[in-house]
């Protein structure tokens, strides 16, 4: 009995802490919480993301905030920018985080210095705010991902995919259409040539 009781002891405290340093790093494609089980979480996700702007350019800076509903709690978090567009790697995280607030950590997801952002205890929180830091590179449209541990009543009351609204960016260069008067551009450009050929080809034989 003493055993069982110790037992039910130990699952409660892991049930409750979960992973009070922060997401391993092994999560960072599927963002699933380790350790937690299937969620029990019911309904829409009580958190929201949001940022400064819904938009952003090359090398820009935006505030992202999760908070929550009504001062819902939550103890853990796991927050990437993702691309959306069809035909993209939309499992890879995009930009860095800085900034961050007290009780939070950067991870390096794919091997890129602070390209996520989660939590690093377990305390009580209710809004909390860092910078996402645009690549140098455009990568188009993005928004936000997120994995939200409630932890009340225990660790299985979680959300995945909660997601920020789209944040348009600058098309990456593979998605760039070749418009209209690119294609006439082109066209003209190569006319131009064969006349300069033709040309110089009549002077040198008259």
């Amino acid at each position: 009995m003493a055993t069982l009781s110790a037992l039910f002891l130990l699952s409660t405290v892991v049930g409750v802490l979960g992973f009070p340093n922060g997401p391993p790093l092994a999560q960072c494609p599927g963002m699933i919480p380790a350790g937690h089980g299937p969620s029990n979480a019911i309904g829409p996700p009580p958190y929201n993301i949001t940022t400064s702007a819904l938009n952003y350019s090359v090398g820009s800076t935006l505030d992202v905030t999760i908070s929550s509903d009504n001062g819902t709690i939550f103890k853990g978090f796991f927050l990437q920018a993702r691309r959306i567009e069809p035909g993209s790697d939309m499992n890879v995280a995009i930009g860095t985080f800085s900034d961050i607030p007290t009780g939070t950590q950067t991870l390096d997801c794919n091997l890129i210095p602070n390209s996520a952002w989660g939590h690093s205890n377990n305390e009580n929180k209710t809004s909390i705010t860092a910078n996402w830091n645009a690549p140098l590179q455009a990568e188009g449209d993005i928004a936000f991902r997120a994995t939200i541990v409630s932890g009340v009543p225990n660790l299985t009351f979680y959300w995945t995919d909660v997601m920020s609204l789209t944040v348009d960016g600058p098309p990456r260069a593979t998605d760039v259409p070749m418009t209209t008067s690119g294609v006439t551009a082109v066209k003209a450009s190569a006319l131009l040539a064969v006349f300069v050929s033709m040309g110089a080809y009549l002077t040198s034989t008259f």
